[in-house]
């Protein structure tokens, strides 16, 4: 049920100023030479508009918006591309925001707070439409399922993690714990949940019979976040231990689960919830760290890729934009298209606004066949606007002339969808 105050303001609020690092063009050069692929409009963008310290922070699954929760009680949305600016600001939450979610079709978010409370929004209005307060102390970690009914689970304070599907009041499962919760996720087939708390270890919850069928020992200190991978093989979690370790969750692996840890960052006297997170093809994982620097680490080889400055505290939260490695699936809008008949094939061309504008497409559709697509540009770009809607993923190693295939199209004219698939290599 939606909050009498709970409100969202679109647009800034007075004195809320963006900063930006100077930059000098979209086809910016690195300081080593190299043509920067980022479709960023500088290499490092600072945004800045929060009263107080920032703990959680997420893309949504398109990479378009970012959504940040602070002690400030507000949840900003952000423009990725651009001046990164802060167009939504979603209130409604008595206390800080320690987590936050997006919902998998990237229409809601869900929110955790010390408030006793986990709230759901609608991002396209901006306002509350669910509140779910049944926990009796701090909510420290939320998290939707991937797939299947449209659940949530939460963690608390109070020792417990609750179940909620998001089309019935109150919680639908309880499941106690000793000790405090600190983070939990879901299984990729939404039929398991994993806690971790105070106690260092990681317990898995069948959710059919409603009890606990594994526990990961390996911590030596309270767990702080967990993430699990794009593929749903693995868990990531972090630990006040100032480690990072990588569990193997598929059925029938070896009794030692940890397969990985990864070491470097640093966790304080602050005692912050770090989270943790994976690139979005498994190879590489990220963490904040309470000696304000970003950690990167190959998964692989356990190296640190990378420690990036400029945070001036503790880094709460670092995530990878959601980049689709292995391109399955996009939707191509055609608002006008003209064809004629040549040699036995219907040529469609389509013609719209794209930027940069050299990049455009070809379509070549052979009668009673299903038709190819040339990508006639080096790499994708996620565009929108109101004749066209293109949504397709910076990858590099789309190269120009890449192939895809898909069902032929209705005959006609007009405003048309097609889903276009990947061509089997």
């Amino acid at each position: 049920m939606q909050s009498e105050n709970a409100l969202s303001i679109v647009g800034p609020r007075p004195g809320m100023e963006w900063s930006t690092v100077p930059y000098s063009g979209p086809q910016a050069t690195a300081s080593n030479g190299k043509q920067r692929t980022s479709s960023l409009e500088s290499p490092i963008m600072l945004l800045t508009g929060h009263q107080s310290a920032i703990y959680t922070m997420k893309f949504n699954p398109a990479g378009t918006v970012i959504a940040s929760g602070s002690h400030d009680k507000e949840i900003f949305l952000w423009h990725v591309h651009g001046e990164c600016k802060n167009f939504m600001v979603l209130k409604g939450h008595k206390n800080a925001v320690l987590d936050l979610r997006w919902t998998t079709d990237g229409s809601q978010i869900i929110s955790a707070s010390p408030d006793k409370t986990v709230r759901a929004w609608d991002v396209e209005s901006g306002k509350q439409i669910k509140k779910m307060a049944e926990h009796s102390s701090f909510v420290n970690s939320c998290c939707p399922s991937r797939r299947g009914p449209p659940l949530v689970v939460s963690g608390s304070d109070d020792g417990t993690a609750k179940l909620w599907d998001m089309r019935q009041r109150g919680a639908i499962q309880t499941y106690p714990d000793k000790y405090q919760i600190t983070a939990v996720a879901f299984s990729d087939a939404s039929d398991k949940i994993f806690t971790g708390g105070i106690d260092n270890d990681v317990k898995v919850w069948d959710l059919r019979r409603n009890e606990v069928t594994m526990t990961l020992q390996g911590h030596q200190d309270m767990i702080t976040g967990m993430q699990l991978s794009p593929d749903g093989s693995y868990l990531l979690t972090n630990g006040m231990d100032c480690k990072l370790c990588i569990w193997d969750m598929r059925p029938y692996a070896p009794q030692n689960r940890c397969v990985k840890i990864l070491e470097g960052h640093q966790h304080n006297f602050e005692k912050n919830l770090l989270k943790c997170s994976w690139s979005p093809d498994g190879s590489k994982v990220t963490a904040g760290s309470s000696d304000r620097m970003v950690y990167i680490w190959d998964t692989t080889s356990r190296r640190i890729l990378y420690k990036l400055p400029g945070h001036t505290g503790s880094v709460n939260e670092s995530v990878f934009h959601p980049i689709c490695r292995k391109f399955d699936l996009f939707k191509l809008h055609f608002w006008n298209y003209a064809h004629s008949i040549e040699s036995s094939k219907l040529r469609v061309r389509l013609e719209v606004d794209v930027y940069p504008p050299e990049r455009c497409f070809s379509i070549e559709v052979a009668e009673h066949l299903s038709f190819e697509m040339v990508l006639n540009c080096a790499r994708g770009i996620i565009w929108k606007s109101i004749r066209a809607a293109i949504y397709f993923y910076d990858v590099p190693q789309f190269q120009k002339g890449n192939t895809w295939k898909c069902n032929p199209p209705r005959t006609g004219s007009g405003s048309e969808w097609f889903n276009l698939c990947r061509r089997s290599q």
